[in-house]
């Protein structure tokens, strides 16, 4: 199994939310949610790497994708559910600051699963730290 985008839980008002690119589910060129084929891997207590459907789990729970209400942010989020079994972890939603609350030198990180690193016995993300250089005017920052 070899991951093709990064994804990663939040907890928001006690509800879990997958958190991805808007450009790795909606389809600029159609206009279309292209997720079809789409599954959440993530590890389990028992030692195993599980997958979920995302088609199985919109239709269960009939939800769709969210996207910002600005169509040039990269950011598509949906409710995720999970059970006793699943071993992942979430950010909590006090983690996340407002733009008007970044500035330069704060640090922050970033963490991904790099296309064409394979996964062995445990999912586990790519953890990066950095520092705010620049915060521009429209609130993005480098």
């Amino acid at each position: 199994m070899v991951p093709t985008a990064t994804a990663f839980l939040v907890n928001i008002n006690n509800v879990f939310h997958l958190v991805t690119a808007k450009h790795v589910v909606y389809n600029n060129k159609t206009g279309l949610i292209s997720d079809d084929e789409m599954y959440m891997f993530f590890n389990t207590m028992d030692g195993a790497i599980m997958a979920r459907s995302i088609c199985d789990i919109k239709k269960m729970l009939k939800i769709d994708w969210i996207f910002h209400e600005d169509s040039n942010v990269d950011v598509a989020i949906i409710p995720f559910g999970l059970d006793e079994n699943d071993d992942v972890l979430f950010i909590p939603d006090n983690t996340f600051l407002s733009a008007d609350q970044l500035y330069e030198v704060h640090d922050i990180f970033f963490l991904s699963y790099q296309p064409g690193i394979k996964i062995a016995k445990k999912i586990t993300p790519i953890i990066r730290s950095g520092t705010i250089s620049l915060m521009n005017e429209d609130n993005t920052f480098l």
